[in-house]
């Protein structure tokens, strides 16, 4: 987020997790519903892709034509999956979803049995073992040994048996039967904390069997409607029980406390870490009673205007540390076992005298004379330090997740510091650093660009050099390090479920892998959680492996659509994942013909008013941002790179047009879920390679006609190049509406996925409205044109 008019918008937007399983009527509360949100909710509900979120054991289907090799072990119909009636409740609870998923996706009917120690050797059986698996030196980690007639999973725990049934499931999943290599395997996690939120309307069954061994609490205080992240669930305001200041009593919502106790008693009793993400929002006006009856503890005015009258509460002041302390350790005498706590201390959400002050004179941090005075490393990591001094009252080994986010944009003085050396070097022990895979890193492209990744991007898989160096800073200070990844969202094309360009998602997934990090985030901040392909694809590198990226993706693209459409697939993935690399820039949020993709208007006209629906998103010329000194030079090298985009997404709807009536109909809706998202991102690639071409011939053309020149075979040559890409832009606007009715997730009406500024107009009628325009464009305005260059109407 590079100026303060983004802030609105960023993670401000954001998503909601209905826990359809772990419902809890206790929880429910009387908000008033946001009529989009709950538009939103409604129509993703009855969306037939919402299934990948809902139930992350609908992707599996068995392959019966799938035999078991003389290597391999074929668990039949008649196997159990026995466990030791001594054992931990999470194993009984770890042995029924097997017995769902092998039932429901294997077409088996095993049963499950609790038995005692000399049963534990039985024939036909799936045997859990909670001891004797595993390297006795690494928590968590489990072996799995399989037999002729048997299949022994076993931890080096009760959590590592817990991971080494995930990890079978995973497995035989891939191989599209219930067949499992024989020989012995011994698995250890490369990377031993590994968060995820719950997939939309999923349950933390989904967490698990997603490969991750801790949640962040998230959603609604109600199962009906879409609520941001950083709305009520997470407001520390809402939660706190804290009376040290009177005038903030009235935030305190009960309801929103017990529903966050609600997520976290399901998360605890599915064996999950548990961390929570907090704010202190909203800013405060000048007038507020809080400052009239407590002056001192107003901190930074902020650079949140026209007029400039907010401000932040100081975090400095005694009084305002009394109240975030007391309402930590509330928080966790009500959720006596929460792990960690999240804050972003960067650019925005935990408001701090340092986060946008407004007009800071020279060689200064902060207008707040106090925190001023002090000086920023001081300050926040005695913030970090108070906080988590107040969870660990209660949980002892809690921990704060300090996330500067976008720090080096907000932060005075400090935007020579893009890794946040001196705040990592100020850090107290009980503090870990938070960090996003690529932030704020920049890729070199032919031609002088120098892309920024100012926010998600998936063209620099990662990590990037600004966390390797933080990892090393971290680690010489004996303090943690968590990385941060969207599972499914990268602004290339942010509209998107997700990106299919799923060799730089498993690239990805390795590079944190073997980062050397202490843990990592796959957290759907921004919007739902879709749970798709690139989200589940990060768990077959969480363990040791013989398996290369190229063959897991090889298994999984025919797991998705079956042998021989299989194949194809992995050919469109590697086209996509070459189109990312052609993304010259990452524009603004939810604007520009990336965003909008084949609803954005082409503008042939620059001076004509466009129809109501275009009100938000749109751009009447190709925008540099900030790239090139000349306009012209980075619209015509923009173009040069949209085009080679659209190629790469030729090649990958061809493999799709071929794969599609291979296709076996018991895997049509996963393989339909992938052709989605490529298709799409072809057409919002072709509409941006037609908006620049359009506009560089149009600016040229007009700029012709305005200067009185002489027509002339040139600038006739580009009226007529003109006027064909319009025709061929109309085109791909009739072939992608189409795409648009069948996948609500693609439509704009519901802002950036239930919040946030968005066109007023569902995305079917910005489509139409389009067409509609560019053929009064090409009947009424270009004949005019025409005209005027000296040729025939039909020209």
């Amino acid at each position: 987020m590079i100026n303060s008019k983004r802030e609105s918008v960023a993670h401000s937007v954001a998503f909601f997790v209905a826990c359809a399983l772990i419902h809890c009527q206790t929880c429910q509360a009387e908000n008033p519903p946001n009529q989009i949100s709950e538009e939103y909710f409604q129509a993703y509900d009855k969306c037939p892709f919402s299934v990948l979120s809902k139930d992350y054991f609908a992707r599996f289907n068995r392959d019966c034509g799938r035999e078991p090799s003389e290597k391999e072990v074929l668990v039949d119909r008649d196997w159990r999956i026995l466990y030791s009636n001594k054992s931990n409740p999470l194993t009984s609870l770890m042995a029924s979803y097997l017995k769902q998923f092998l039932n429901e996706r294997m077409q088996l009917s095993v049963s499950t049995s609790e038995v005692d120690g000399s049963r534990m050797n039985s024939e036909k059986a799936i045997i859990l073992m909670e001891s004797g698996g595993g390297d006795p030196e690494v928590s968590e980690s489990f072996t799995i040994t399989a037999k002729s007639d048997k299949i022994i999973i076993a931890g080096q725990d009760y959590k590592g048996l817990r991971d080494g049934i995930v990890r079978f499931a995973s497995l035989i999943g891939l191989e599209r039967a219930p067949v499992f290599a024989l020989g012995e395997q011994i698995f250890k996690p490369r990377i031993a904390i590994r968060v995820s939120d719950v997939p939309w309307m999923g349950s933390y069954r989904d967490v698990i069997f997603g490969g991750f061994n801790a949640v962040i609490l998230t959603g609604s205080i109600r199962d009906d409607v879409f609520e941001a992240v950083s709305g009520n669930i997470g407001s520390l305001r809402m939660l706190s029980q804290s009376d040290a200041i009177a005038e903030l009593k009235k935030d305190q919502d009960p309801a929103v406390l017990s529903r966050l106790k609600c997520l976290a008693k399901g998360a605890r009793e599915n064996g999950l870490k548990v961390y929570i993400y907090l704010h202190l929002k909203p800013r405060i006006q000048a007038d507020d009673p809080i400052f009239q009856a407590h002056p001192e503890i107003r901190g930074a005015l902020i650079a949140d205007g026209p007029p400039y009258d907010k401000y932040h509460l100081c975090t400095s002041h005694p009084l305002v540390r009394q109240y975030l302390s007391e309402s930590v350790q509330s928080i966790l005498k009500e959720i006596p076992y929460i792990d960690g706590i999240v804050i972003i201390v960067g650019g925005e959400e935990f408001l701090h005298c340092f986060m946008r002050p407004y007009q800071v004179p020279a060689r200064h941090e902060t207008n707040c004379q106090r925190c001023d005075k002090r000086g920023l490393e001081a300050v926040l990591s005695e913030l970090c330090d108070y906080l988590g001094d107040a969870a660990r009252q209660v949980s002892p080994n809690a921990e704060v997740l300090a996330w500067p986010y976008s720090a080096v944009h907000y932060w005075n003085g400090h935007q020579d510091d893009r890794a946040q050396l001196k705040f990592i070097e100020a850090l107290k022990p009980g503090t870990a650093l938070f960090t996003d895979v690529v932030k704020d890193d920049y890729v070199e492209k032919p031609g002088g660009i120098r892309k920024l990744m100012w926010d998600y991007s998936i063209d620099e898989p990662g990590p990037g050099q600004r966390v390797f160096t933080q990892i090393e800073a971290c680690h010489s200070k004996n303090r943690k390090i968590y990385i941060h990844s969207e599972p499914e969202l990268a602004f290339e094309i942010s509209r998107l479920p997700y990106i299919a360009s799923m060799d730089r998602w498993a690239q990805r997934g390795e590079g944190i892998a073997a980062s050397h990090a202490d843990g990592v985030f796959v957290w759907s901040f921004f919007r739902p959680d879709f749970g798709t392909t690139s989200r589940e694809v990060f768990q077959h590198f969480w363990w040791e492996s013989s398996d290369t990226a190229e063959v897991v993706l090889e298994k999984l693209a025919v797991r998705i659509a079956g042998n021989e459409a299989g194949r194809e697939l992995r050919k469109a993935w590697k086209h996509t994942s070459e189109a990312v690399g052609y993304s010259p820039v990452i524009d603004d949020y939810l604007s520009g013909p990336m965003y909008l993709g084949p609803a954005h208007p082409m503008c042939a006209d620059p001076e004509a008013q466009l129809p109501d629906g275009f009100d938000y998103g749109v751009y009447k010329s190709p925008v540099k941002s900030g790239v090139f000194e000349s306009d012209v030079k980075g619209q015509e090298l923009f173009l040069k790179y949209f085009r080679q985009m659209e190629q790469a997404l030729v090649k990958a709807v061809d493999a799709i047009d071929r794969a599609e009536n291979l296709v076996p109909e018991e895997r049509q809706l996963n393989f339909e879920a992938e052709a989605m998202s490529v298709r799409w991102f072809y057409h919002a690639a072709r509409t941006a390679a037609n908006f620049h071409e359009s506009c560089i011939l149009r600016d040229k053309i007009l700029h012709h006609i305005s200067s009185n020149l002489e027509p002339n075979d040139q600038i006739q040559q580009d009226y007529k190049k003109w006027r064909g890409i319009l025709i061929d832009e109309k085109q791909n606007a009739v072939e992608a509406l189409p795409l648009m009715k069948k996948d609500m997730r693609l439509d704009f009406y519901y802002g950036h996925n239930g919040v946030g500024k968005a066109p007023h107009k569902h995305g079917t009628d910005m489509i139409k409205m389009k067409i509609e325009l560019i053929d009064d464009e090409i009947t009424g305005y270009l004949p005019d044109i025409a005209k005027k260059l000296n040729l025939s109407i039909s020209g």
